[in-house]
């Protein structure tokens, strides 16, 4: 990466909006660079003079002992409460390793996905990340993985490595080498080396269950890279029922430390579980939770007499049941609170409240964004008009969710005020945000869905867009949002 880039902001902002103009690509900038030291400009916002700024950094953002992590400059600037923004709606398609300047934000959007590469040609779609959940970046973030098939240079955006079938794949939280598989039909769990391509297998649990997913497709290990939960499929001779055997199991000693079966809570034999949505582990490992389907006593699945719905927690070592979070469980991540603890986050919550974390050793509520932060404000309209996505990836970065708005029906009406806010918001009530910008996203299909989710230090999002180009159903760009332009972001 080039140490000594230099770009200027106003020479950016000029020609990212004429209209007309290309946006700068990361040659345009290194051609551009000149020697010497340089440090981010602080006072780069557009946000309401109005609201309240949080100055400094706060214990959340401190390297942990033996870490470094950036200042707080690289992130942007806190404010609260949470207040609409209108979307820039006349900014250009950044061509490949090029970016923009979303006016409101003061934040870089950098396109890094082409329509396809060499280890994308053979796979129908874009190049893209999988889900808001499951991290790209690998742990000192120099590469970034698209799904289980190719990993990128994270400085030049360019593949440096297709990959075997390790589907399915996630980064180890310690050694940026290290890719684990979890193969689903094999019921096999395997170490993979970036530089040397070598496989090792640490478990085989063919013995355990008829189908082993990891989630399914939500879930993680601890943050340590040793403990994880697995949701199993163990069948019966009735093709219509199949139980759930739940394990966790620790990835260094390749041994299993808890088991769990709940009959018939699988449903039949599809891949995709009739009862519950995903089964995960807590980042600190203490805790496994299961989101089940049923928001309500009436629908439960009842396993001897207990009813289970909603967002329940389980102790990690017995897998005894501990406390019910809340009935209903939508889009949300596990995550680390400003005070360190271990929670869950997600949209729903009481009414009036848009963004909720509930604590996981004792099911205490806090709301995060409410409609009593700002009464006046646009706080409801804005997030009932919306779905989206949470993500705490940001494993490094403890303290704070990520948030992504995409509206509910695909293209937005010209009389909505927020639409396609990229936001992170701190985890202690305070109502305190940080925005990353505006997707552009149309999001009417999956495909075209934003899934944002942030690096492990949490100072850039990787997210989905057409940039408004709802016409092909298949178009989905790569974006990075960082305070930082191309080839520094993640400095």
């Amino acid at each position: 990466m080039n140490k000594n880039l230099l770009f200027p902001l106003l020479f950016t902002t000029v020609i990212a909006l004429l209209p007309g103009c290309k946006s700068p690509t990361l040659e345009d900038l290194n051609q551009g660079a000149s020697s010497g030291s340089e440090q981010p400009d602080e006072n780069l916002s557009a946000e309401n003079p109005d609201q309240e700024e949080t100055p400094g950094s706060s214990p959340q953002d401190q390297p942990a002992p033996g870490e470094t992590q950036p200042p707080l400059s690289r992130y942007p600037r806190e404010t609260k409460p949470y207040t609409s923004t209108e979307r820039p709606r006349d900014l250009p398609l950044p061509e490949y390793g090029g970016a923009v300047l979303d006016p409101v934000s003061n934040t870089y959007i950098t396109r890094i996905g082409e329509a396809t590469d060499r280890c994308w040609k053979n796979f129908t779609g874009y190049p893209r990340h999988d889900y808001s959940k499951i991290q790209p970046w690998n742990a000192d973030q120099t590469m970034y993985r698209y799904s289980a098939v190719a990993i990128y240079d994270a400085a030049s955006y360019k593949p440096i490595r297709c990959l075997p079938n390790l589907y399915v794949a996630r980064w180890s939280h310690e050694d940026p080498h290290i890719i684990y598989a979890f193969k689903p039909g094999e019921r096999r769990i395997l170490r993979y080396h970036t530089e040397t391509e070598q496989v090792d297998e640490i478990m085989d649990l063919s013995s355990e269950c008829d189908y082993m997913a990891l989630g399914p497709g939500e879930s993680n290990m601890d943050n340590y890279d040793e403990r994880v939960a697995l949701a199993c499929r163990k069948d019966t001779s009735n093709p219509d029922v199949s139980h759930l055997v739940i394990l966790v199991v620790n990835l260094q000693t390749g041994r299993v430390i808890a088991r769990r079966t709940m009959p018939k809570a699988w449903g039949g034999r599809d891949e995709t579980p009739d009862l519950f949505d995903w089964v995960g582990i807590s980042q600190q490992g203490d805790y496994v939770v299961i989101n089940w389907n049923a928001s309500n006593r009436a629908g439960a699945f009842e396993e001897n007499g207990q009813p289970h719905w909603g967002v329940e927690v389980y102790d990690s070592t017995t897998l005894t049941f501990q406390r019910r979070l809340w009935h209903h469980g939508n889009h949300g991540d596990l995550c680390v609170d400003s005070a360190g603890d271990e929670v869950y986050v997600q949209f729903h919550g009481p009414d009036g409240t848009h963004v909720n974390m509930y604590r996981l050793h004792d099911g205490k509520h806090t709301a995060l964004i409410s409609e009593a932060q700002n009464p006046d404000g646009d706080i409801r309209t804005d997030f009932l008009t919306h779905k989206g996505h949470i993500s705490c990836r940001n494993i490094r970065r403890p303290g704070w969710a990520y948030v992504s708005l995409e509206y509910v029906h695909g293209d937005s009406p010209s009389e909505t005020v927020n639409d396609g806010s990229l936001l992170a918001v701190r985890l202690d009530g305070s109502g305190t945000i940080q925005r990353f910008g505006h997707h552009q996203s149309s999001a009417t299909n999956y495909i075209k869905s934003v899934k944002l989710v942030p690096s492990p230090d949490g100072s850039m999002v990787m997210f989905t867009s057409d940039w408004g180009n709802s016409g092909d159903e298949m178009l989905s760009y790569e974006f990075i949002a960082s305070t930082l332009p191309p080839g520094r972001a993640g400095d």
